[in-house]
């Protein structure tokens, strides 16, 4: 949803654009209705699975060691019962938010060049060097630019090996407040990134939301001088 109160016949075309890009919640559509339905489903199944891993570690554990030897050996799907993989259901949640991000974010950046509000195309390290504050868009990036962060989390949990210098200590330096969501460990030549909870992706929904509100308010600004 929109902040501020911004009456409807002040937005101009590009900012009606981005708007409906973001939707509606209560018409149960755009951004924010599908990054909501998205959240929700997968945090049911995250519940789901735990509690069921629970219930069956009290059972399992109140068998005698041989009956516990003897489910080891011969139920392959004991230990996924027994430790759910909530990580990569965690990460599939992420690189899902990510890949809604980064079609979004194409859109609304496609549109700004159209608009000539901004001269950039991507939210990332090299383009965070080219920001030009004379645009509203750009002064908007700044704003959000963990945004890049999140990006490069994503391609070292798709792309885990180290292929440049200092690239785990960028990694995580340049982290913020999502840090408590996340585990980064350096094994040998990869980095190996645990997601602790589903709200590391959800923050990085709600960072794009915040985002493309932005946009508007500072296009709005950036025409009224406010």
């Amino acid at each position: 949803m929109i902040r501020g109160k911004i009456a409807i016949s002040d937005y101009n075309e590009f900012e009606e654009e981005v708007k409906e890009i973001l939707g509606h919640f209560t018409m149960l559509y755009g951004l924010d209705y599908d990054l909501y339905q998205l959240y929700r489903t997968f945090r049911e199944t995250e519940v789901h699975l735990i509690n069921e891993a629970v219930r069956y570690a009290e059972k399992f554990d109140k068998e005698d060691e041989e009956v516990r030897h003897s489910i080891i050996l011969g139920d392959p799907d004991h230990a996924i019962r027994y430790t759910p993989p909530v990580d990569k259901l965690r990460k599939s949640y992420f690189i899902m938010v990510h890949s809604i991000a980064s079609d979004v974010l194409d859109e609304v950046f496609s549109l700004s060049r159209q608009y000539q509000l901004s001269n950039i195309n991507r939210i990332d390290y090299g383009s965070l060097k080219e920001i030009d504050t004379s645009f509203p868009v750009e002064r908007a990036v700044l704003k959000h630019d963990v945004i890049a962060w999140y990006n490069q989390v994503r391609n070292k949990i798709v792309h885990p090996k180290i292929e440049r210098e200092n690239e785990y200590s960028n990694l995580v330096k340049n982290r913020g407040s999502e840090q408590e969501w996340l585990k980064i460990d350096q094994v040998g030549n990869r980095i190996q990134i645990e997601i602790t909870d589903m709200e590391f992706g959800y923050g990085y929904a709600n960072r794009i939301r915040l985002f493309l509100n932005d946009v508007i308010d500072e296009s709005y600004r950036g025409r009224k001088k406010i």
